[in-house]
């Protein structure tokens, strides 16, 4: 079994990292917050800081917030784990993060002789629980093809981007394409109750059409359900949406008043909630 590391703890990476531990892998853990790690498996050890988990690691996951968290974790002088890393180990970065940040973290790992994989995910907490995410993967090809057994503990399916940033860029706009299908879900859901439709009955019809994506069908069901337990959190949603939105070189209509309605959203107090708690900006989600 390879010695690994996985760097950030959260709802997310706690996931992948317990299918990594049900395979049988050593694995050394860190984590951001304080909360208590709920991981089991008996090669299990918790670092206190990211260099001390990627010390002597074949391959180090992360998965992690934001830019600034993916760098505070790889690079930060004093803790940070690429400064561990031995040539030819293996990093690979699951986070959603920008293009430009990843460009800069590949960088830094080939001037270290690291090779370096970006492979963010598709899917939420079911998904990871189940071993259901799937992998958009990009960077070095002889790491890429090394890592496949790894990728696949937690995931379905594996999507070859052939380069890093690819698969960031990719998975920015899988998030935007959801973040517009949701909000229309609520806009037109809205649009049924105002005008006298039972919702209920409308998105069921609507299901039954090719019109309507498993997403949007299920962010309906959510909507009407009035289940706004956080899965992907708005001000997650928000974060994705800047990235996506420093890719246009044009207008992006769509993509801006996603933004701005998302926005609101989390001026309203709903920054922890569900991305489909953007329906309360609508009539569909009154009490």
């Amino acid at each position: 079994m390879t010695k690994l590391a996985f760097l950030g703890l959260g709802a997310m990476g706690s996931r992948m990292a317990q299918k990594l531990a049900d395979a049988g892998h050593q694995l050394n853990l860190w984590q951001r917050s304080d909360k208590t790690v709920q991981i089991s498996g008996a090669k299990l050890e918790l670092a206190a800081r990211p260099q001390a988990a990627a010390n002597g690691a074949s391959v180090v996951f992360s998965m992690l917030r934001d830019d600034n968290a993916s760098h505070q974790t790889w690079n930060c002088p004093s803790e940070g784990a690429l400064a561990a890393m031995q040539p030819g180990s293996i990093a690979v970065e699951c986070s959603t993060l920008s293009p430009k940040r990843i460009e800069q973290l590949q960088q830094q790992c080939k001037q270290r002789g690291v090779l370096f994989v970006h492979a963010p995910v598709l899917g939420s907490r079911p998904q990871a629980e189940a071993g259901q995410l799937i992998v958009l993967a990009g960077g070095d090809a002889h790491a890429l093809e090394q890592i496949t057994p790894l990728l696949a503990q937690f995931s379905s399916a594996q999507h070859n981007c052939v380069t890093a940033a690819n698969a960031a860029k990719l998975k920015l706009l899988a998030n935007s394409c959801f973040a517009i299908q949701v909000l229309a879900s609520a806009e037109l859901l809205s649009l049924a109750k105002d005008s006298g439709l039972d919702p209920a009955r409308a998105l069921e019809l609507l299901r039954a059409t090719p019109l309507l994506s498993p997403a949007a069908a299920a962010t309906g069901t959510a909507i009407l359900n009035k289940k706004f337990a956080p899965m992907f959190a708005i001000e997650l949603v928000n974060k994705d949406l800047d990235y996506a939105r420093a890719l246009a070189a044009q207008k992006t209509p769509l993509l801006e008043i996603t933004r701005e309605y998302f926005k609101q959203a989390a001026e309203q107090g709903m920054e922890n909630l569900n991305i489909n708690a953007v329906a309360k900006l609508f009539s569909i989600a009154e009490e």
